[in-house]
């Protein structure tokens, strides 16, 4: 059984697949095409598309989910630097980490935005993480960078955000956690920012669903069910010794 039902699975899957989706231009290659433009082909010498190998990535937070984008990430050969709230509970050979430094510490952060070519933000929201990347921060990124938030929306500066995205000071991003959430699922369509995140074409827009998969639903029920067979057996233990639960 996986610790915490699994969701750190699919969010890791959705961390990878974000990433390599912006590094090949897939969104403007795809709205390209749709109207017969060949932005990145191999006729156009002066086009372009990155490649995730051989990178360096920045985690903000190394959790469960940190760990497994990393696990995924090996295989491309990245370089990877983390910044954590408990640094001292890593080995950061051990782990896979080039640099390990504390979110708590303002330079760490400053020194792994600004090596970094794609930063990942999986995070806890707390006083100390909002409002995280802002305007300063998101200026020491380098301009070919990417950014996957699948923590909170409130850990980016949302202005701040779009405005970096909108003038390319960094090259894009994949979000999947917002500003503003609908209050049920049959309210009427409602976008998910102040800003018009969905007028750039560098940006992946989905609607906090990087955990909400079958097999994370599968999981979950497993764990319920395992969870319950522990307590029902714990109970007829308990019975049979003539005591209460």
């Amino acid at each position: 059984m996986v610790n915490g039902g699994g969701h750190e699975i699919p969010i890791a899957e959705y961390v990878v697949g974000g990433l390599i989706a912006l590094r090949q231009q897939f969104l403007i290659a795809d709205h390209g095409l749709r109207a017969g433009n060949w932005l990145f082909s191999n006729n156009r010498p002066d086009a372009w598309v990155g490649e995730l190998y051989g990178s360096t990535v920045g985690f903000i937070g190394f959790g469960r989910i940190g760990r497994e984008v990393l696990k995924r990430l090996h295989g491309f050969s990245v370089r990877a630097r983390t910044v954590t709230m408990h640094p001292e509970r890593l080995v950061a050979e051990s782990e896979g980490i080039a640099t390990l430094g504390s979110i708590a510490n303002p330079s760490d952060i400053d020194a792994l935005v600004a090596s970094a070519d794609a930063v990942v933000i999986c995070c806890e929201l707390s006083s100390l993480t909002r409002g995280l990347i802002d305007a300063r921060r998101l200026k020491l990124m380098k301009p070919t960078a990417h950014l996957v938030n699948v923590s909170r929306g409130a850990i980016c500066v949302e202005h701040d955000l779009f405005v970096a995205l909108r003038d390319r000071r960094i090259a894009g991003a994949a979000l999947d956690v917002w500003y503003q959430y609908p209050p049920d699922l049959a309210s009427e369509p409602m976008l998910p920012a102040h800003c018009p995140f969905q007028s750039l074409d560098n940006v992946i827009m989905t609607p906090h669903s990087s955990d909400w998969t079958q097999g994370q639903k599968g999981r979950k029920l497993a764990l319920l069910a395992a969870a319950i067979n522990d307590f029902a057996r714990e109970g007829q233990e308990a019975s049979d010794a003539g005591t209460s639960p």
